[in-house]
């Protein structure tokens, strides 16, 4: 099966919104912010990316295109979220730590303030985002458990990858105009640890090096991830097409969805073909880095990226009664 049409438009869509209208705002953002740290710029780049990215996905949901000032939010948003991150993951503060210290003259720290004031003043329902806000401090405070510390059990594990996914997911949901509908935030938390799991699939060289614990790195047979992925794919596909949204929207957001989640496809199916190269028993910490890593700049990786989206997209459509 090669990719269908639907595919195609989803996967220009996001590419206009992704790499014409973020990545113009960005280097504006980062021009007058005066950012010029290499790898700060290059992870907000890519968080600015895929706020852009959840944005689309969110507002398709609901029939529309994002506004101009949503998308600014996105973008602030997206440049905070890494700034957060290394505050708790390379100075070891928690989320109470950040929040008390945000007189602090430290440049970081002015910045996150900054964004956090602005993010507070130009969002519509303020006292939700708090509280997601604080939703996802609690994720990742409990995510510190994961760095250096004695090995957690896959349970723990679990818990904690689905609140990250969750809290870190809904918070970029949030910072739009029209409220939740009945059952969304509960699409939402399915969706965000998928995400989750798709980034612990694609970081797996990087946090056995930093020691972190993740499903991925823990298990001892990929069969058992893969079997995690697909009931939460089902699950999610479920959730996402029974919303009470326009039927139109739902299909041109689970379409762009998809595509992202085509590649935590492709970076499961490379460990899983590690595993079987290693006899059948998982063992990443013996593994080369390019055996770990899935190439997403390999043309056959994208070719096969995108028709698995298509062909999740369509069945899951027909499944649920979705298509015409």
């Amino acid at each position: 099966m090669t990719p269908n049409i639907s595919t195609w438009k989803a996967l220009s869509t996001l590419g206009n919104e992704v790499y014409l209208r973020n990545d113009i705002r960005t280097r504006r953002w980062l021009a007058d912010h005066a950012v010029d740290d290499d790898h700060l710029v290059r992870r907000m780049r890519a968080y600015t990316r895929l706020s852009a990215i959840t944005t689309c996905w969110f507002t398709s949901l609901h029939g529309r295109r994002p506004s101009p000032r949503e998308r600014q939010l996105a973008l602030r948003m997206g440049a905070f979220t890494p700034l957060y991150d290394d505050l708790m993951d390379e100075h070891g503060w928690t989320h109470q730590k950040i929040l008390g210290s945000l007189s602090s003259e430290e440049p970081s720290v002015q910045l996150v303030r900054s964004l956090l004031n602005e993010i507070r003043q130009e969002v519509k329902r303020p006292a939700l985002f708090d509280q997601v806000l604080d939703l996802s401090g609690q994720a990742q405070n409990a995510s510190l458990a994961q760095v250096h510390s004695a090995p957690l059990h896959l349970d723990e594990l679990l818990r904690i990858t689905r609140a990250k996914g969750n809290a870190f997911t809904l918070i970029y949901r949030v910072i739009l105009d029209h409220p939740l509908v009945d059952g969304e935030e509960e699409a939402i938390a399915s969706l965000g640890f998928l995400l989750q799991l798709t980034n612990d699939l694609f970081d797996i060289h990087k946090d056995i090096q930093a020691g972190q614990q993740t499903l991925v790195t823990q298990t001892l047979d990929m069969s058992s991830i893969r079997d995690l992925w697909e009931t939460e794919l089902e699950r999610f596909g479920r959730s996402w097409c029974h919303l009470p949204c326009p039927r139109s929207g739902i299909r041109q957001s689970l379409y762009q969805i998809a595509i992202l989640l085509g590649r935590g496809e492709q970076a499961l199916q490379n460990l899983i073909r590690l595993q079987d190269r290693q006899g059948g028993h998982f063992q990443p910490e013996v593994a080369s880095r390019s055996d770990l890593i899935c190439d997403m700049e390999r043309p056959s990786n994208v070719w096969s990226s995108l028709c698995w989206s298509s062909r999740w997209t369509s069945a899951t459509l027909n499944t649920n009664r979705y298509l015409p």
